[in-house]
């Protein structure tokens, strides 16, 4: 049965009294607010951002910056982010709207409606429900992969673990009652009532999305959303708090569920004393001042957002950006509209922009990414005089996983051999350059670093001696005559597809377009911006059977020719 026509009066009645209890006034924020929130971004250096400040009677929103740094183009109040986590808050308020509706009971159990193959066994699997789920109080794992089985970890209701699965599981019961997509759902449920015409569920149909960032600044892939992705507007997102707390949207009895602590959410390092963050249905909850305050955040790697509201006094405010970087001001920021002291700052832990490590390493990777290498080196000469305790193995670590990444292998080689004329004594660097070397078909060299991270520390041989094989196999194929012809590679494979242009084999998969793949030998090859995997082909005489990924660190995937 199709529900898109349901209640349409009393959806067109809700719109009408929600329009009337709706802040109407516009207004800029002040100079002194604009001034230091510009100051924010770039001491943050965070491309763009979308602000909305709210009370309860006007709103505040503010824009700056770029949608891309790549092709300068601006950020606008049209502009949308990928906000997944926010997604969450549409979702609760799309089950209370019908379970007002009578269309749905947020104490039934899930698997009433839709019951997962990855929970077959669970013993408690039939005890999740909707309220279990929404709260993230139903004992699941944050995520498991399509095939993987799902373990319960404890009684539903007793303790609260962040679960993306839960979600999922709310979002295909609902899509299965009523035969209808999320989108379709929160479009008659949310997004149409509520004027939100720029939100979205698919990401087809996302209009101006602003490009993602990574910390230094280089574009970033839009992470694809676990259990769904979601993209609004700061302006649209405002909409849906305020209206949560206004009775003509969801009810008084909602309103209170939404407000009613389910679990205490503990984070690793805070004291007791401190934690004063539980959940409930959708969002975080802090008791300050004898009042509650509401949030939730969203962290897709190339975008962060955060969102709060007081629902005593209907202030709150919306923050999206276009960075990794984002959360990282978001303390000083909030400190510009509300006195209020935030454990949400505290329980996230996100490293504050201006840290010394934080802003070290900033300026360390992007001196390698960008310059030259000889002002590259001489950035980190300066580093060791002004911040000698944060040049550390660890540091160098982390730039060169960061430079992987982006399969920028001769960057990585260079900061490794300038961190090595310091400390020539480095074990770890010296893995990392064999890793380096390996990775631009340097076999031979790179052995010989790995040797040298042997002899300085016999016990890192443990993470070395598995990756032998992975060399052993480049350095027979060389050896090969590559007598196959490319067209025998191309293909569909069971998660990706091989594909040839001239004399250029290609790869592509869920994650990856069109990527060059360089020869080895007569079956493997390298892919042109993937460091970590290879791709060989199983053959079945002079017949292509399948292919099979082979990682650095023994692990192997295979995918027969479909």
């Amino acid at each position: 049965m199709n529900y898109s026509n349901i209640n349409f009066p009393a959806l067109a009645l809700l719109l009408i009294c929600w329009s009337c209890e709706s802040p109407v006034t516009t207004a800029d924020l002040t100079d002194d607010q604009q001034s230091a929130i510009q100051s924010l971004m770039q001491q943050g250096r965070i491309p763009g951002i979308q602000l909305t400040y709210f009370d309860a009677n006007s709103t505040y929103p503010y824009v700056a910056g770029y949608r891309s740094w790549a092709d300068s183009t601006r950020i606008d109040e049209a502009t949308v982010f990928q906000a997944n986590d926010l997604g969450h808050v549409v979702l609760m308020a799309i089950c209370f709207r019908l379970q007002a509706a009578g269309e749905l009971n947020l104490n039934d159990p899930i698997a009433n409606l839709y019951a997962d193959p990855r929970l077959a066994g669970q013993e408690f699997a039939h005890m999740v429900t909707f309220n279990h789920a929404l709260s993230h109080t139903a004992g699941l794992p944050i995520w498991a992969g399509a095939e993987e089985s799902i373990a319960i970890a404890s009684i539903p209701g007793e303790n609260w673990s962040y679960s993306q699965i839960g979600y999922w599981l709310v979002k295909r019961a609902l899509e299965k009652k009523f035969g209808m997509t999320l989108q379709e759902l929160a479009s008659e449920w949310v997004f149409e009532p509520l004027g939100m015409a720029t939100s979205s569920f698919d990401p087809a149909s996302s209009g101006k999305l602003a490009t993602g960032h990574d910390l230094i600044g280089r574009t970033k892939p839009l992470a694809e959303g676990e259990a769904f992705s979601f993209s609004t507007t700061a302006n649209d997102f405002q909409r849906l708090l305020s209206a949560l707390f206004q009775d003509s949207f969801l009810g008084k009895d909602a309103r209170k569920a939404i407000q009613t602590s389910w679990a205490r959410a503990s984070s690793w390092g805070m004291d007791d004393s401190d934690n004063r963050v539980s959940w409930g249905p959708g969002m975080a909850i802090e008791s300050n001042n004898d009042q509650s305050i509401l949030w939730h955040y969203s962290d897709d790697n190339s975008h962060q957002s955060f969102a709060y509201i007081v629902p005593e006094t209907g202030t709150g405010l919306v923050f999206l950006a276009n960075s990794e970087n984002g959360l990282s001001i978001i303390a000083p920021l909030l400190a510009l509209f509300t006195n209020e002291n935030l454990q949400a700052m505290k329980w996230l832990g996100y490293t504050p922009h201006d840290d010394v490590e934080r802003q070290t390493r900033i300026r360390l990777e992007a001196a390698f990414a960008f310059e030259n290498a000889t002002a590259a080196a001489e950035t980190y000469d300066q580093l060791r005089t002004t911040a000698p305790d944060m040049i550390s193995d660890n540091l160098i670590n982390n730039i060169v996983w960061s430079f992987f990444e982006y399969n920028h292998l001769e960057q990585a080689e260079a900061l490794i051999r300038t961190h090595l004329k310091s400390f020539p004594e480095a074990a770890t660097a010296w893995m990392r350059l064999g890793e380096t070397l390996g990775f631009q078909g340097n076999y031979q060299p790179s052995w010989q670093s790995y040797q040298q991270a042997m002899d300085l520390d016999p016990g890192i041989s443990q993470m070395i001696m598995p990756r032998f094989p992975w060399y052993l196999e480049a350095t027979n194929a060389l050896q090969e005559a590559q007598t196959l012809p490319m067209e025998k590679f191309v293909g569909r494979y069971e998660n990706s597809e091989i594909s040839l242009e001239g004399d250029q084999l290609a790869y592509s998969d869920s994650q990856y377009s069109n990527v060059p793949l360089r020869r080895i030998g007569n079956t493997l090859f390298d892919l042109a911006i993937v460091a970590t995997y290879r791709l060989n082909f199983l053959m079945d005489g002079d017949e292509v059977k399948g292919l099979e990924r082979s990682y650095l660190n023994g692990d192997r995937v295979q995918e027969p020719l479909m």
